[in-house]
């Protein structure tokens, strides 16, 4: 598992350059330890594993030395080769203990380097704010909630479905005109939230707590 440090012995910092497309994907600014090249990832909650691009990966000199496999939607299980233990630096936060995952397509804009979802996520409280945007991370110690949003757990039940729908209600919010889609190639993946449902909130992923928190923007 990953491991997260914040500089000047602080317990929350912003990550920086968080920046929002017109698809609501979030991406954020980040070096590899050693390098000095500033890189932009996705951030992706559902993202079980940290991938780069193996373009990237080659042109800093990364080496892989194991193999894995990742899961994709609607492929299955897919081999990469993977660079064991390397640390990221997200402004005042440093991740170690990362495994990238070496792909040969983000499947995101030019210039797009790679995909982090839980690796930030497993050992921090994360907070995305969608509007602004912005993230903040939080050491789980530091971290108390007394705001107004939706406190839920952290697990998922029941089957996807695909077409419109009238209505999707999560927690006491509910949004009308959605779009679901199901499923995923396995089952790693065929019950994920996506950013059409997710900008609505100002999120706060707590997952040593198992807690999802949301509140209305």
């Amino acid at each position: 598992m990953s491991s997260t440090h914040f500089t000047n012995g602080a317990t929350s910092a912003p990550l920086p350059g968080v920046i929002r497309n017109e698809k609501n994907h979030v991406f954020i600014s980040a070096r590899i330890i050693g390098h000095d090249e500033e890189l932009r990832f996705v951030f992706e909650a559902g993202a079980e594993r940290t991938a780069i691009d193996r373009r990237v990966a080659a042109r800093l000199g990364l080496k892989a030395t194991e193999k894995s496999s990742v899961g994709g939607v609607g492929v299955g299980r897919v081999e990469v080769d993977v660079v064991k233990n390397a640390s990221l630096q997200f402004g005042d936060v440093r991740l170690d203990g990362v495994d990238l995952n070496l792909v040969d397509d983000i499947h995101e804009s030019e210039g797009t380097a790679g995909i982090i979802g839980y690796d930030l996520l497993c050992a921090n409280v994360v907070t995305l704010d969608y509007k602004k945007p912005g993230i903040v991370v939080t050491a789980p110690s530091a971290y108390q909630y007394h705001g107004v949003g939706d406190v839920l757990p952290l697990s998922f039940k029941g089957r996807g479905v695909v077409g419109p729908n009238e209505w999707f209600r999560i927690g006491s919010t509910t949004i009308p005109a959605t779009q679901s889609a199901c499923c995923a190639g396995n089952d790693d993946v065929n019950r994920q939230l996506g950013s059409a449902i997710l900008s609505h909130f100002r999120i706060t992923f707590n997952y040593p707590a198992r807690q999802i928190i949301l509140k209305k923007n």
